[in-house]
């Protein structure tokens, strides 16, 4: 079999349609937020909402891709890591610092401000550029990466299961939060409570290594994935549409907010977060 013929274009294209919806979801936002991070009121920004919350999978979908591809890491860490810092570390660098220059040209900051931007960047975002957090969330997988591989290498079906089953229940933490504002040994001077470390976009890694060993021959009753991720943005939508914007960090559910895969941005009050 050649190298053609064994390629995967399923997955080429949840490549492309994982793309489309970040760009949906980015340009959409601007029908429906509307001053002070309140959702807009109107049908247009309804219809915008429900578009974009069934597009809010694009980020825990190209996860999946990478947990498809690399997991587990056969190579040497060290190769590994030279491959990653090469396809991701040196494109983000860049772009940062284009990022800079556009603030520098456009007036919203100067010369001083956008070094100053530059110098930030192994902070946190040097100016700007919230949307790509995502690359450090990703380089963040990458390097734990070659330690979960040992155990995706040896662990049964059953293991990687329990695993996933503790993993989802912390996806549904913020909702159970509702009910309970303090959960499984939370309190105000502990931030990481039982099954903290089971949490975040790691599953989507562990998922997609599971699925490509055990599920990869199409099955009749993978339709059912499609009606959750339905259920999915529904439930997105319902919680842009009924609350309001506010840091994560402001809320007790803060604890927890490594469950939805996101720990420094925006979420609403159910619990729910925005690219």
């Amino acid at each position: 079999m050649t190298k053609l013929q064994s390629r995967n274009y399923g997955l080429d294209l949840l490549r492309v349609l994982a793309c489309y919806m970040v760009l949906q979801v980015h340009a959409g936002e601007f029908y429906y937020i509307a001053d002070g991070g309140l959702v807009a009121a109107g049908g247009e920004p309804v219809w915008a909402c429900w578009l974009n919350s069934l597009c809010r999978t694009a980020v825990p979908l190209f996860v999946m891709l990478s947990g498809f591809f690399l997991l587990p890491v056969r190579e040497r860490t060290r190769d590994f890591f030279a491959r990653r810092f090469v396809r991701v570390v040196v494109p983000f660098l860049v772009w940062c610092v284009l990022y800079a220059i556009y603030q520098f040209l456009t007036g919203r900051t100067d010369a001083a401000g956008a070094l100053l931007g530059v110098c930030r960047i192994p902070v946190n975002f040097g100016v700007e550029i919230g949307h790509l957090w995502f690359v450090y969330m990703l380089l963040g997988l990458y390097l734990f990466a070659p330690v979960v591989s040992p155990w995706i290498e040896t662990a049964s079906r059953r293991a990687m299961e329990g695993y996933l089953a503790l993993w989802a229940f912390t996806l549904c933490i913020p909702y159970v939060h509702l009910v309970f504002p303090e959960l499984l040994g939370e309190c105000f001077w502990n931030d990481t409570p039982m099954l903290y470390y089971f949490s975040g976009f790691l599953g989507y890694m562990v998922l997609a290594a599971y699925l490509r060993r055990y599920h990869a021959a199409p099955r009749a009753w993978y339709k059912w994935g499609v009606a959750l991720l339905v259920v999915a943005g529904i439930s997105r939508r319902h919680g842009f549409s009924t609350h309001g914007w506010r840091r994560s960090g402001s809320s007790r559910t803060s604890n927890f907010r490594g469950a939805s895969g996101r720990s420094t941005w925006p979420r609403c009050r159910s619990g729910c977060s925005c690219c």
